[in-house]
């Protein structure tokens, strides 16, 4: 799940990787309208909007395993993710759902339900931009669980 706008030039990654999983996992991916956030929101403000954010989220966001990605998260280097993914597949996990927040981050309630905080590294990027790196770390990651080529 992203919140955020749909970059149109992104689309076409979005949806090659969309294809290249169709192969391991069953995906759907799920936009979330970000709240229109002003040049600099005072606190106040900014909790108010994550909040509204997350009652938004909240619906979409539902699988066995959650897992936020956050600057605050966790960097993993493919083969970790891969390991991860195995990790899940071998303890019967049907269903992980990843959330990308959107221009002003997550609610606090939403980190503290996550099971876990995944980083993409200290790089600041578009959130739909993010969508396409985890795409591809995912197709990554099972290719390498696989034993298929691609990693290199």
């Amino acid at each position: 799940m992203v919140v955020g706008r749909e970059a149109p030039f992104l689309r076409p990654a979005v949806a090659e990787y969309a294809w290249r999983l169709r192969h391991y996992a069953h995906l759907d991916i799920v936009g979330v309208a970000p709240a229109p956030w002003p040049a600099d929101p005072s606190p106040v403000e900014a909790r108010r909007l994550l909040a509204e954010e997350a009652g938004r989220v909240r619906p979409h966001w539902r699988g066995d395993v959650r897992v936020l990605l956050a600057r605050e998260g966790r960097a993993l280097a493919s083969e970790a993710v891969a390991a991860r993914l195995g990790e899940l597949e071998g303890k019967g996990v049907g269903s992980v759902a990843l959330l990308v927040g959107g221009p002003g981050g997550v609610a606090a309630e939403l980190a503290r339900e996550a099971d876990g905080l995944w980083s993409l590294g200290p790089a600041t990027l578009p959130h739909t931009l993010a969508e396409v790196v985890v795409l591809e770390q995912l197709y990554r990651a099972y290719r390498l669980l696989r034993g298929e080529p691609y990693h290199r």
